[in-house]
């Protein structure tokens, strides 16, 4: 099994970006690319976690939601007040293959 590396992958269409996280949250990106080390022999390094987490969150909504949840502790009804139900919008269609993170 080949584990595709940041390495890589195609440069075009990518935007560099710095990030600062929790040392925690960096360790479960370590841990899940040692996992996948312990299962394929060979880990794809805490960036292509971190990256794969990104881009398999295709849908804003989704995220803005979770988001309002997460970091601005709105509760489900100011939430549900910008929802899909309540605007009218069609939410985001998801890629084939892709997960959202939650």
């Amino acid at each position: 099994m080949k584990i595709r590396t940041s390495s890589d992958k195609p440069k075009r269409n990518r935007v560099a970006v710095t990030l600062h996280i929790l040392r925690s949250r960096h360790d479960v990106y370590a841990l899940a690319s040692e996992e996948i080390e312990r299962r394929t022999g060979k880990a794809p390094g805490v960036e292509a976690m971190m990256e794969y987490d990104l881009e398999t969150t295709v849908d804003p909504d989704d995220l803005a939601d979770r988001y309002c949840w997460t970091v601005l502790k709105w509760s489900r009804a100011q939430i549900d007040e910008f929802s899909n139900h309540h605007t009218g919008r069609t939410r985001v269609m998801k890629r084939s293959g892709a997960k959202n993170a939650s």
